[in-house]
């Protein structure tokens, strides 16, 4: 979330490229602000020599993006635009979600446990544990 998925970019992009996983999901993520992916293209043409921002090679099946658009981190919400395919073709899956949290009144579209309790995300966590199952 926020912060983490930044941080989580980096590390399967840059530190355990060499990892596996299934299933990358971000929410509130600010990947798209031009501050951060400038920041990731300079890294990304330093180490590779290509600007070009991609998935992770480290995803197999699936990025999910979710975004609600009154989220003012995630303020660009269509990561698809930004993120070119891995080589197994894993791309930016965007799902705008509303994140209905509220507290002491006060809505808060960018809380993670808004995010955690969308419909939108429980139907990919329970495919993500069903598929586990098989």
């Amino acid at each position: 979330h926020s912060m983490g998925s930044i941080i989580a970019y980096d590390v399967l992009s840059f530190v355990a490229k060499q990892s596996r996983i299934d299933t990358f999901i971000t929410m509130g993520a600010p990947l798209g602000a031009p501050f951060v992916m400038s920041r990731i293209a300079a890294h990304s043409k330093s180490t590779y020599g290509q600007i070009k921002l991609q998935t992770p090679e480290a995803v197999k099946k699936h990025w999910y993006n979710f975004s609600d658009i009154r989220d003012k981190i995630a303020l660009d919400y269509k990561l698809s635009d930004d993120f070119t395919p891995n080589s197994k073709g894993v791309k930016v899956v965007d799902k705008l979600v509303t994140n209905n949290y509220v507290m002491n009144g006060i809505a808060n579209p960018h809380k993670s446990f808004g995010y955690l309790r969308a419909p939108e995300f429980i139907n990919v966590l329970v495919d993500f544990i069903n598929d586990k199952q098989a």
